[in-house]
């Protein structure tokens, strides 16, 4: 049987395995294993990377709700004092009114 396929393709498969296709097998193997161990370290540098940057956003953030959190009190603080004002003119005003 092999021999008839063997006379109709014109081909013969030698089925011994080289000792150079066994040694470039391990070779290939090895480089994707350090491939993928490098990957690895680009990976977890590149999260150590993020996690930093979102703790520095994160403090960013809160020194910022702060920041806008000073000045809205300040902002009530002068709106308070011009209530004040506008209520001590509107008063003199009053006054002034009736007294005439």
């Amino acid at each position: 049987m092999e021999d008839n396929i063997k006379r109709l393709l014109g081909v013969e498969i030698d089925t011994r395995i080289n000792l150079g296709e066994i040694c470039s097998a391990i070779c290939i193997m090895a480089g994707l294993v350090w491939f993928a161990a490098g990957i690895e370290k680009r990976v977890a540098l590149v999260e150590q990377q993020l996690s930093m940057q979102q703790a520095q956003q994160r403090e960013r953030d809160e020194r910022q709700d702060r920041q806008v959190a000073e000045g809205l009190a300040v902002l009530k603080s002068d709106l308070g004092e011009i209530k004040g004002s506008v209520n001590r003119l509107v008063d003199r005003e009053l006054d002034r009114r009736s007294g005439k």
